[in-house]
Order: C-alpha cells, then structure tokens, then sequence
C-alpha cells in the first residue's frame, strides 16, 4: 500500500536513520580538476564470442593419415590392441572442442602419436648388401631384420629395379620375423643384359604404411649367355694358337733334317 508523505517528512526520517556499517567509507565529492588522469579502457573480449578453432582441413586431413598409420602398425605387431586402443584414442581426441585457443597443445599430442608410430617403424628395415649375380636367371637373396623386442608379421616387401637389366619374376608375400631376429627372403630373377642394376627395397604393412628407410641392393648382373661367349672365345683362341705353333714348330724340324743326314754320311 502507498503511504504519501511530504519532502519535509523525508529528510526528517533520513536525519535520525540509522549509522552505516563500520568500514564502509562515504567517498567525498572530488572537483572535476583533481581526478587522476586514466587511459581509455581497452575494449574487452566479448565473452561469448569463442577463440578459432584449430581443427582446420589441413588438420583433419593429418589426423586421418595418423589414424591410418596407427592401424597399419598396429596390423604387424603381434599385441596389437594396447598400440591401437592407446593412440587412436589420442587422435580421436584431437577433434574436440577443448582445444579452441591451445593449438600448442594439440602439437604436442601429434608428436607424440608420430614418435610412437616412429619407434615401431623404424625397428623393421631391409639390410643393405651388393651381390654378384653370374646366370641368366637365380635366385637373389634378401635379409629384412626385425629389432624390435616383439615378432612382427604381415610385412610386405617390394623390389623394384632400378634398370631393366634384370626382372623381378615374383614379389615375395607378407613376412613374419621373430623378436631381435632376421629373415632371408628369396627372389627370383633374370638376367637380361650385363651391368650393375641397384634396386630398391621397400617395406610396408597391409594398408601401405611405410616401415624403415628405403633401401638398395645392388647387383652386379653378369648373365651366362655373355660372358660363357667370352670364355669360350678365350678357349678357342688359346686352342688356335697352340696349333699354329704346334704347325710352325713342325714344319722347321723337317726342313733341317736333310742337313743333319749329309753331315752325318761325310763323317
């Protein structure tokens, strides 16, 4: 209910209101000359406005690569799923809303994925060699070593020569190594032309995931329908030349044995 009242009854009632509050100071009036000089207020972030977002395309594109790198050394361990669960996880995280405004962060879950997927990598590679390969076609020998302290398999080796002096007949099929081990893997080849042909050896699991360093073989080619020419024309030249000399030598040691008779009959 209103109540009126006059102005003269209001200032009455404020003169015998009670006292403030201990601690609470009035501010006196301050002169518009003795106010301190302050800076403009900068203009504050609007809070609803959120900071941008580091998921760009580049960046859902690499998170794809990750995850199909995880899978594919996952595939040739012989205890996948603690591999797979742990850092696929990571990377599904990475397309959350938590990291708007701490991309720095989502590096460091990156290098991290990539440093795990690296140690597994590296430890399966093929040992470089030089082989001398004498026939039209054989057999061509390669060693892939597995350091890692678990077996792996589903390896996939392919050679691919680096001239057409020698053919690869067949790929070899997936390997299996066993812990700190080696495997010797047999290829067969022909030999079409004599030269030195290197080849590059590359391994990669089922889904094409590189495993390594690339390395090279090189094979000194030498096919047996080159160089058996060589060896019989060397054979047939030493033959042709004993039996010239063989004629010559004949052929002096009768023309002097006429001379030996008459020096015989004058004695």
């Amino acid at each position: 209910m209103l109540i009126p009242t006059t102005t003269d009854q209001l200032l009455a009632a404020s003169q015998v209101a009670a006292p403030e509050a201990p601690g609470v100071v009035t501010a006196k009036p301050t002169s518009p000359a003795t106010l301190p000089a302050t800076p403009a207020p900068a203009t504050a972030a609007d809070p609803l406005l959120p900071d941008p977002s580091p998921l760009t395309a580049d960046r859902l594109e690499t998170t794809s690569r990750m995850t199909s790198a995880i899978a594919g050394i996952a595939s040739i361990r012989d205890d996948p799923e603690p591999f797979r669960a742990r850092w696929t996880d990571a990377q599904n995280q990475t397309v959350s809303a938590r990291w708007r405004g701490h991309g720095g962060e989502l590096d460091k879950v990156d290098k991290a994925t990539l440093s795990a997927i690296s140690g597994v990598s590296q430890g399966v590679r093929v040992s470089p060699s030089s082989v001398n390969f004498f026939a039209d076609k054989g057999v061509l020998q390669i060693t892939v070593v597995n350091d890692l302290d678990i077996p792996v398999h589903g390896v996939h080796l392919t050679l691919t020569p680096g001239q057409p002096r020698l053919r690869i007949e067949q790929q070899p099929g997936p390997l299996r190594i066993g812990a700190k081990s080696r495997t010797n893997v047999q290829i067969r080849i022909t030999a079409v032309a004599a030269g030195l042909v290197p080849i590059k050896a590359v391994l990669t699991t089922v889904n094409g995931t590189p495993l390594g360093q690339n390395a090279h073989v090189d094979v000194r080619v030498q096919p047996t329908s080159t160089w058996i020419y060589w060896v019989l024309g060397a054979v047939a030249g030493i033959i042709l030349v004993l039996g010239t000399y063989r004629s010559l030598r004949r052929g002096s040691t009768r023309a002097t044995s006429p001379a030996a008779q008459e020096i015989s009959l004058d004695v």
